[in-house]
């Protein structure tokens, strides 16, 4: 492999070096304690990309998780790889896709229109948290 394409995967991966984030564990919407994700597992607010949630992840030691966290990623960070064109603004294509669900997937359309306070089709960096 030439090391410029082990520097480009590196690059992409770095800022998830040290996120945490509280996916889903399986296609039936399930968190690591049991209950349903919506979409994200945290215990309270997270960001557009489940990363970051105030109060971590909703976890139960009893069950495994099948997709591995990682700790502390900034918002910004996991906006920026999100958007592939770099524009600035992040369509629901480019969401869906980094968040590995389809366009028509009702639970993240409707997660990034709530993210979406102006309504005008994308996010910006300033509408990653709800709160």
């Amino acid at each position: 492999m030439q090391p410029s394409t082990i520097f480009a995967i590196l690059s992409v991966l770095a800022p998830f070096a040290a996120a945490h984030c509280c996916h889903v564990i399986n296609e039936n919407n399930e968190c690591r304690d049991g209950s349903w994700g919506t979409p994200c597992c945290g215990q309270g607010g997270c960001n557009i990309f489940c990363c970051n949630c105030d109060g971590g992840c909703r976890s139960d030691n009893r069950k495994l998780a099948s997709r591995a966290t990682i700790d502390g990623a900034a918002d910004a960070d996991s906006f920026s790889v999100a958007d592939v064109d770099g524009t600035g603004n992040l369509t629901l294509a480019q969401y869906t896709q980094y968040m590995g669900a389809t366009e028509d997937d009702e639970i993240y359309v409707n997660w990034f229109k709530q993210h979406d306070k102006n309504g005008d089709g994308v996010v910006t960096p300033d509408e990653v948290r709800l709160n």
